[in-house]
């Protein structure tokens, strides 16, 4: 039979409060003029998150003997149920950690006759966890999780190398999505190939600048240079099917971007 399932908010709910714990390190070795090294460690966790009970997580409770959830539920004179009220509540939690390196590098050369430079600049983050708690007290850790939106790659890297000799400047960047899980809370009951395979994508971007960087500069940007493919992990939302993870992986294919930008 048909149950009302009410949404409603509450203005005795309290702030959601966070921690954060950061720690890092910078590395310029004196041997190496140009080369500079950064890790950083983040542990973020968010208690008292806001967040709905669930219809039927109250009735559950209700029917377990708590009170309090009894007090939300209305029910008809015969006894059946007939509305909830489904009130947010401080009832969630979250935690993200994860550790980011950087490595940068520069120096100067005489490929073409001097003035010139080349530069290299890498950046890689490992998740160590991306978890919620929902109202139940359930943890699910979502770190790994590529396929469905709301997870986290376990490492994503992306590599950038540009080399300028007065006007012209020439760069390539090499972007990585590591695979992943289809959903992380799903076993070989769910789904037997719950795999999604890594991705690789890379932009190539040409500068070239008259004035050395005033004035005029012309540019052209290829994105995904060699039409990489996205994984496929189907799913499903209000425009109808979804085929992968547009919040992680390239939909559109290879495009290009030309345009002339002035500095007055």
């Amino acid at each position: 039979y048909a149950v009302i399932s009410q949404r409603e908010g509450n203005p005795a709910v309290d702030p959601e409060l966070s921690d954060t714990h950061t720690a890092g390190i910078i590395i310029r070795p004196s041997g190496w003029p140009g080369v500079s090294l950064t890790a950083d460690y983040y542990d973020i966790r968010i208690r008292d998150v806001i967040a709905l009970s669930g219809t039927q997580n109250i009735i559950n409770s209700c029917a377990a003997g708590n009170a309090s959830a009894c007090g939300l539920i209305e029910r008809s004179d015969s006894g059946l149920i007939t509305r909830v009220h489904n009130r947010i509540l401080n009832i969630a939690g979250a935690r993200s950690r994860g550790i980011d390196l950087e490595l940068g590098w520069r120096t100067p050369l005489a490929w073409f006759g001097g003035a010139e430079s080349l530069a290299a600049r890498a950046f890689v983050t490992r998740t160590l966890e991306s978890s919620t708690t929902d109202a139940t007290g359930t943890r699910n850790d979502r770190a790994g999780q590529t396929g469905l939106f709301g997870g986290a790659p376990r490492l994503q890297a992306t590599l950038s190398v540009a080399y300028e000799r007065g006007p012209l400047n020439v760069g390539i960047q090499q972007r990585y999505v590591s695979s992943g899980s289809y959903d992380a809370t799903f076993g070989a009951a769910d789904l037997a190939d719950r795999h999604v395979r890594a991705a690789t994508y890379t932009t190539l971007r040409l500068a070239f600048s008259p004035r050395g960087g005033r004035g005029t500069t012309w540019y052209l940007n290829i994105q995904n240079l060699f039409e990489a493919a996205p994984p496929r992990s189907g799913d499903w939302g209000f425009g109808g099917s979804i085929p992968t993870n547009e919040g992680l992986f390239d939909v559109l294919g290879r495009r290009f971007v030309a345009g002339v930008r002035l500095d007055l």
